[in-house]
């Protein structure tokens, strides 16, 4: 399996990414009532798995840093992350707090 998936790797290389959103869920109330700051973690995290080709969701990465300068303030992070999981938006495998690990967390858009 994994073998075909690094096949289709390098037959399918996109020269212009897209994603596609089902409208099923831009009609659902998780994406319409979502707050502008769940929002740019969500547009972030699609960008994210544009730049990869649509190949790494459940291992896209996503730093403070990086949300942060995507225009997130730094102490909203933690709560719009917990709020697209409870609305079903993406999954977050957390990783440990800087400084204790070199554990990133993963994302995975649902």
């Amino acid at each position: 399996m994994a073998k075909i998936h690094a096949d289709i790797k390098k037959v399918y290389k996109p020269e212009k990414p897209f994603v596609i959103l089902p409208l099923e869920l831009m009609y659902s109330p998780a994406w319409k009532t979502q707050s502008i700051n769940c929002r740019k973690l969500m547009d972030f995290l699609l960008i994210e798995h544009m730049r990869h080709g649509g190949f790494e969701n459940g291992n896209l990465l996503a730093t403070y840093d990086q949300l942060e300068e995507f225009g997130i303030g730094r102490q909203y992070i933690h709560r719009i992350i917990t709020e697209a999981e409870t609305r079903g938006l993406i999954i977050a495998e957390r990783g440990g707090r800087k400084g204790y690990t070199n554990h990133l967390s993963r994302y995975t858009i649902t």
